[in-house]
């Protein structure tokens, strides 16, 4: 039984050596959720757990590693992030144990900020075609998000129709009539504070436009009048091109 024992206990004291290198970020030893407001600093600071020797750190950005000094790089590393923007909103950044990538930690950041709302502010349409107007946004957390018209909510009869992604809200009118024309505000709520952005629809009328059959028939014909022309004056057409013969004998 004691020589059971032996090999036992060198194995488990074999799995706490390996277990006990690790790294850590901010304290923590397992990946976490860090959060914060756009135009805040962040420092993370990732260090080397229960190392016997110096050991190097990587630091990535999502996939791509990120570009640090040597001196910044051995048992512990630190980078910061300022101002932190909309863009860095659910970025991981992961220290990584260069002589063992299996042991890396990483902070997946969760970044608070006001709705923002881009789109084309003029759409024209013809009369009786589809309007669409496309409200993109951004935002953290997520705004709730509705249409309007001279300060009232879209009525959503027949013929309007709105459509709701993570990142895009559309307000489509099916056979725009010219009633239809006027200032649309695409409304982000959130907080108790709303942002808006306003779209001008202009209604036009129907465009004269000639039909494919005409045109190609007015070709023919105005090909077939010229053909006709020059074959009517043929022989005086023919009588320029032709040199007078030269009697001068040598």
């Amino acid at each position: 039984m004691k020589h059971c024992l032996i090999p036992l206990i060198l194995l488990l004291f074999v799995s706490y050596q390996v277990s006990a290198l690790g790294v850590s970020i901010n304290g923590h030893t397992n990946s976490f959720l860090l959060t914060a407001n756009t135009s805040n600093s962040i420092t993370l600071t990732c260090e080397v757990v229960n190392n016997t020797g110096n050991e190097t750190l990587l630091w990535y950005r999502g996939s791509s590693q990120v570009d640090i000094k040597t001196e910044n790089s051995v048992n512990s590393s630190s980078i910061c992030i300022f101002p932190v923007t909309p863009q860095d909103n659910q970025v991981s950044f992961s220290c990584v144990l260069k002589s063992n990538t299996s042991i890396k930690v990483s902070a997946m950041l969760d970044i608070k900020f006001d709705p923002i709302l881009t789109g084309e502010d003029n759409v024209i349409v013809e009369i009786e075609k589809t309007a669409q107007l496309t409200c993109d946004f951004k935002a953290n957390p997520q705004a709730a998000m509705s249409w309007r018209r001279n300060d009232n909510l879209v009525n959503m009869v027949s013929r309007y129709q709105q459509y709701l992604t993570s990142d895009s809200f559309q307000l489509t009118i099916n056979k725009a009539e010219k009633k239809d024309a006027g200032l649309y505000t695409c409304m982000a709520f959130i907080n108790g504070m709303n942002f808006t952005r306003s779209f001008n629809l202009d209604v036009e009328d129907k465009k004269d436009v000639l039909p494919i059959e005409a045109i190609g028939a007015a070709v023919v014909v105005g090909a077939l009048i010229i053909l006709f022309a020059m074959f009517a004056r043929r022989e005086k057409i023919f009588k320029k091109c032709l040199k007078p013969h030269d009697n001068t004998s040598l």
